[in-house]
């Protein structure tokens, strides 16, 4: 607004001044309320004038955004002064209503998605995490808290049966959804179905009890395939394993993970062609090592498994003692899917 003859001029957006009582009274109301604006009107009659002041401050960081004083004879005339006043106010603290402040705390509550129902969640970390809620209908709006813009917040995740999850955010002007990763269940047992090089015209079964969830694990294996002759007679193979192994190195909410372990097995071989004179075959092997590359969900992985296996050559048997494995390679390679319970 313009200056009146026998006022003080205006102050432009974002001057400085020293606040009066009635400003303070208002910086302290933000701090206490958490209120974003706040807008102080004082008036007071000198002699014969009228002399108002208007301010608005930004709770973000208590800045002066806009303000105005005027002056003019006291009477009606000064009315329509007054409306014009607050009026250009109002426009210059509009104008600077979404000014970015390097800093600042956020002024929204943040909304968090989960498809962890039923998880509590914390802001924070150990000992220091602040609970501030449950999951419930895939999210929840979290309490008020005055984060500073693009700083990174801890929220942490935790329900029975589910290894806790913590997850760095940072919220920023925008009040979008923020998306937690998911939480990774305490394996206990596990169900695997594979394929292997080989033995494509069969299928291997692979199940697992954890002695401690996804840590140290039994195993119990078998594969099953049939291979054809020359004369056109399948030959049937039955393989049963037992072993023990134990994850490596990543911790068990990690996406990738890695086993090592050690076992036996046998090799059961029917030939199904009657001019043999023995149809049945034994063999026996140790399982020196296996090594396998895992991707893992909730509640599935995808599972490579790398095997290397020793023949103690059977006379029962028709493997010779050594290394073994299919089609010509030293390595037995399988490829399948693991169910997670």
């Amino acid at each position: 607004a313009s200056p009146v003859p026998g006022s003080a001029s205006s102050v432009p957006a974002g001057a400085s001044s020293v606040p009066d009582s009635g400003e303070m009274l208002a910086i302290l109301a933000i701090e206490n309320t958490g209120a974003r604006w706040a807008a102080v009107v004082r008036c007071s009659v000198e002699k014969r004038r009228v002399v108002w002041r208007l301010s608005v401050y930004d709770g973000l960081d208590g800045a002066l955004i806009a303000a105005d004083t005027q002056a003019a004879f006291a009477g009606l005339s000064a009315l329509s002064l007054m409306d014009e006043s607050a009026t250009a106010v109002s426009a210059m603290a509009a104008t600077l209503r979404n000014r970015e402040v390097p800093g600042a705390p956020i002024d929204y509550r943040i909304r968090l998605v989960s498809t962890d129902e039923g998880a509590a969640v914390a802001f924070g970390s150990g000992e220091s995490a602040r609970q501030i809620g449950m999951i419930a209908d895939g999210g929840l709006l979290t309490p008020y808290v005055a984060f500073v813009e693009d700083q990174q917040v801890m929220v942490s995740l935790s329900k029975d049966g589910y290894w806790p999850r913590e997850t760095l955010i940072r919220p920023g002007r925008s009040d979008e959804p923020i998306e937690l990763k998911s939480m990774m269940l305490m394996t206990r047992h596990a169900l695997s179905l594979f394929i292997t090089n080989g033995r494509i015209l069969g299928l291997s079964t692979d199940y697992r009890y954890h002695l401690y969830p996804d840590g140290l694990y039994l195993r119990m294996a078998n594969s099953a395939w049939v291979q054809g002759d020359d004369n056109g007679f399948p030959v049937l193979h039955d393989e049963p394993r037992l072993g023990v192994g134990a994850y490596l190195l990543m911790p068990p909410d990690s996406r990738f993970r890695t086993t090592i372990g050690t076992g036996i097995s046998g090799i059961v071989t029917l030939l199904t062609a009657s001019d043999f004179e023995d149809q049945l075959y034994l063999d026996s092997s140790l399982d020196i090592v296996w090594l396998t590359l895992e991707w893992h969900w909730p509640r599935i992985a995808i599972v490579f498994e790398e095997r290397f296996s020793y023949a103690l050559g059977s006379d029962t048997g028709l493997l010779r003692r050594g290394w073994w494995g299919s089609d010509g390679s030293l390595v037995l390679m399988s490829l399948g899917v693991m169910f997670k319970w």
